[in-house]
């Protein structure tokens, strides 16, 4: 019975044995498979963080640039809007239809903005001047579509005028367009009548230039 005890103790030496084995080997394992886990993820972050340093290196960059760009601007700008004459010869100071600075000069030949009645009352005023009957100013008054354009070159606003008049306040109608700080192009005239008695009827084109917008934009870095 000795002996048979004896065996039984080996067993359960060995089988201890084992088990440990077993165990440094799980521990060993499990240590390796989460080193290099630790390891991967803190080479992602190293990573995302170089690319975080480089993006904020050339944002900066930029920003020193667009601050450069807009003193030049700044200056550039003052120096256009205090000539003492306008560039269409009017006095800065004057309140005539020649007058103004450059600035206003320029957004009254090429709005920023479409505005149809506006363009209206102007046709209108332009023409009252001109010792003519205004039979019409027609168009189509497009806000909602043209309201939130953000194209860089000048848009159309088509228009139709008639008038009616003797053949020297016509001409002068004629005369006014041709002379106007503002572009129009006509694409079609039509004058009937005689000498006194005249009737002009235009199909014409006037522009406006949808403003710049200056966005400061957000860039995301997934990691």
């Amino acid at each position: 019975m000795a002996k048979k005890v004896n065996i039984s103790l080996k067993h359960v030496q060995i089988d201890k044995a084992n088990t440990a084995v077993v165990v440094a080997t799980a521990v060993a394992a499990f240590a390796l498979v989460f080193t290099a886990f630790a390891i991967n993820a803190m080479w992602n972050i190293r990573s995302y963080q170089a690319d975080v340093i480089i993006e904020k290196e050339v944002a900066r960059n930029q920003l020193e640039k667009n601050l450069v760009a807009a003193e030049s601007l700044r200056g550039t700008y003052e120096s256009f809007i205090s000539t003492p004459i306008n560039i269409i010869g009017g006095n800065l100071e004057g309140d005539g239809e020649s007058d103004g600075d450059n600035a206003r000069i320029i957004l009254d030949a090429l709005p920023s903005r479409y505005d149809f009645p506006a363009l209206v009352t102007s046709l209108d005023r332009i023409l009252s001047n001109q010792n003519v009957t205004i039979g019409s100013i027609s168009g189509t008054d497009e806000e909602l579509s043209q309201s939130d354009l953000s194209v860089s070159e000048p848009v159309s606003i088509p228009f139709g005028i008639a008038v009616s008049g003797n053949y020297d306040s016509v001409q002068q109608v004629v005369d006014v367009f041709e002379r106007s700080i503002r572009p129009f192009h006509n694409f079609a005239i039509t004058i009937s009548g005689d000498e006194s008695n005249m009737r002009l009827e235009m199909q014409s084109q006037t522009f406006f230039q949808p403003e710049k917008r200056f966005e400061i934009q957000r860039q995301e870095l997934l990691p």
